[in-house]
């Protein structure tokens, strides 16, 4: 990776509270010695879904370790899904909700 800044700007970019989701809404992509740290908590619009995705493969490309890199989650969605390297890779793991004892 160079040591511009890749273009994610729209995906980071909004502060303060969050509309949908609640929370606060942050984001913050630092270059570091040979790497880049992220740290985000993003609502997103679908129509930026390609350019998330492409954040995320870059960050498992370029991940010092093997396993878990984020978390995803839509909306209307309760469970998240993890978003782990793998070799260099992206892969998503869903998580679904323990089964209760009443079930």
């Amino acid at each position: 990776m160079g040591d511009e800044v890749p273009g994610f700007v729209p995906l980071l970019f909004c502060r303060g509270p969050a509309k949908r989701i609640g929370g606060v809404l942050t984001g913050e992509l630092v270059r570091g010695d040979g790497h880049w740290s992220l740290t985000a908590r993003q609502e997103i619009h679908a129509g930026l879904l390609p350019e998330l995705e492409e954040l995320v493969e870059m960050l498992a490309r370029n991940a010092r370790t093997e396993g878990v890199i984020g978390r995803a989650r839509f909306h209307e969605d309760d469970i998240p899904e993890l978003l782990i390297s793998r070799s260099g890779k992206m892969v998503r793991m869903p998580l679904r909700a323990a089964e209760s004892a009443d079930s």
